[in-house]
């Protein structure tokens, strides 16, 4: 499943979040709070943050946000682990596709199965 309307709750945006790892200069830094480019509508399925985080190894991880805006992430609405990267100046750093996986919304499971994956 890939229709965010078909969530319960309703996954509204996905958001990516960095924690600084290593050099001594960016631990403890989270360059994507409260930047607006580091959220993306649920739907788009896709998104790029911005070009000028510091270059460095961070813990990369997509956080689920509800109507309000509040993280979502429980036993019912799971995300994969974050994932080491190494950010590098002038080079892209890649994610991959990644999964959330939700209840499904009533009239919305197909083939019997009570979750829905994003």
């Amino acid at each position: 499943m890939s229709d965010c309307s078909c969530a319960d709750p309703a996954i509204v945006h996905v958001r990516v979040e960095l924690h600084g790892l290593s050099p001594a200069e960016i631990v403890g830094t989270k360059p994507c709070t409260d930047r607006g480019a580091c959220t993306f509508t649920c739907d788009r399925k896709t998104g790029v943050t911005p070009l000028d985080i510091p270059a460095g190894n961070y813990a990369i991880e997509i956080v689920p946000l509800d109507v309000a805006g509040k993280d979502m992430r429980s036993a019912s609405v799971r995300v994969p682990p974050a994932i080491v990267r190494d950010v590098v100046f002038g080079q892209v750093t890649g994610l991959g596709a990644l999964q959330i996986v939700v209840p499904c919304a009533s009239g919305c499971s197909s083939g019997g199965s009570s979750t829905c994956a994003h």
